[in-house]
């Protein structure tokens, strides 16, 4: 009967044991959730300003419209610049010469030569 006696002692010292770890896992766990939820809840808060500024991006954009496209108001500069060019005659694509008689080059006038 000793025997059995003993070997129950040992049962159930070991059950309050494994109680007792439990208890001690669970009270560390406990904390460990508390710090878990408080980062959560500091994730959860920065998502919501987050949330907001994303919500106020369409009323920060400038609101414009074009009522032409833009293409066509490229051409017209091209096509005006093309008529000033043309308006005013362009030295390099008129017939004058652009180098004088000993061939350098120069705008197309006569400088006068000072003789001494």
């Amino acid at each position: 009967m000793d025997e059995v006696l003993i070997a129950d002692l040992v049962i159930v010292s070991g059950i309050l044991a494994l109680l007792f770890l439990y208890w001690l896992n669970s009270s560390k766990w406990a904390e460990e959730k508390e710090d878990l939820f408080e980062q959560l809840e500091v994730l959860d808060r920065s998502l919501h300003v987050i949330g907001a500024f994303l919500q106020k991006i369409p009323e920060m954009q400038p609101q414009f419209a074009i009522n032409q496209s833009p293409i066509g108001q490229l051409l017209e500069f091209f096509q005006s610049f093309k008529q000033n060019n043309d308006a005013l005659g362009s030295p390099i694509l008129d017939d004058t010469q652009v180098r004088d008689d000993s061939g350098r080059y120069s705008d197309g006038t006569i400088k006068e030569e000072k003789v001494e």
